[in-house]
């Protein structure tokens, strides 16, 4: 035997996704020289260069955020899912062959997880669809002991090569896999598979939160604001992390004024949150229940005339291949 670890009872959650923090020790069980990080790792032996009396890793402490951590350096090797919470011994990282080298951060929806498993090759043969839960044996519900090629609709999960959320760890975000090559196996064998929920809030915690700090990066003096700020003349903030709910950010451009929407997620600077060279004058959350989205726009007023329908993202409506003109526009879902 190895090593053990303990599963936590419910799954893998995550209460803070946005809310970015790792603490490393050098030694197990939070002793000796200790270092904390925000941002993705591609190479610990470069991170702890200038701290020449600092011994490897010996324990973890994730304050925020969901991490993995790999066996070589530029996320590259076996993958562990770091949740929420202390690993008192690096070593405990039972699907590492070797010591951690590079740490990386995931972003995600962690509300809605939708995964595809297809037995074969081409996305036409037999497959599995998996929304919001856990599967500890594929084959008990039917499905084979391999797994040619994925898709991940939303969300982030874990694919384990034993049943019961045991052996070596694959992280699946979102997109398409076409073989294991992609998701970093050795073979096509998965045999469990869980998705990274997040935790509900507690009767206590404020649905909304955001953190604004006063110069791009996420440094200078940090504020944070849980309901509506009509004035911002104290306080020039110029990067933000959005972790709970949606805001409108309103901001004054020349002599117009303008707003615009943050999604949970992380925005360095005004540049990232589409309002670059401006004031931001007021910050205010959504009150809103985001369905799926769908818009129409028409040609006429009255939303009358020709019209384009449209669930998803598009750039501009005046492109080559739309060209549409709009006179009038019925939201039916969405914000």
């Amino acid at each position: 035997m190895k090593s053990l670890y303990p599963l936590q009872m419910g799954g893998l959650k995550v209460e803070m996704p946005m809310d970015l923090k790792v603490i490393i020790y050098e030694k197990p069980y939070f002793h000796g020289q200790a270092k904390e990080f925000s941002e993705h790792i591609d190479s610990v032996p470069d991170f702890l260069k200038h701290d020449g009396d600092f011994q490897g890793i010996g324990s973890i402490r994730v304050i925020g955020g969901v991490w993995v951590a790999y066996e070589k350096e530029h996320f590259k090797g076996q993958q562990f899912l770091l949740e929420e919470g202390d690993f008192e011994d690096s070593t405990a990282c039972g699907a590492l062959s070797g010591p951690i080298l590079s740490f990386r951060y995931l972003q995600a929806n962690f509300i809605e997880s939708s995964i595809t498993l297809f037995e074969s090759d081409l996305e036409s043969g037999k497959f599995i669809d998996v929304r919001n839960q856990e599967i500890s044996d594929l084959e008990e519900i039917g499905f084979g002991t391999e797994t040619r090629s994925i898709h991940v609709k939303s969300g982030v999960w874990v694919a384990y090569q034993q049943k019961f959320f045991c052996g070596e760890q694959y992280i699946l975000e979102k997109g398409k896999y076409k073989c294991f090559f992609d998701w970093g196996g050795s073979n096509n064998t998965i045999l469990s598979i869980r998705p990274v929920q997040l935790e509900p809030l507690g009767i206590n915690e404020p649905p909304y939160l955001l953190k604004a700090f006063n110069k791009p990066g996420f440094q200078g003096e940090c504020v944070d604001f849980t309901k509506e700020i009509s004035d911002l003349t104290s306080f020039t903030p110029c990067s933000f992390k959005v972790l709970r709910g949606c805001w409108l950010l309103y901001y004054q451009e020349d002599i117009s004024d303008n707003q615009c929407v943050l999604e949970e997620g992380l925005y360095a600077d005004l540049t990232s949150c589409g309002c670059p060279t401006s004031t931001v004058k007021s910050l205010k959350p959504i009150d809103y229940v985001f369905e799926e989205p769908s818009i129409s726009l028409f040609a006429l007023e009255h939303c009358e005339g020709r019209e384009l329908h449209l669930e998803e993202a598009v750039n501009s409506v005046l492109n080559k291949d739309l060209h549409f003109y709009t006179q009038s526009v019925w939201v039916k879902s969405g914000l």
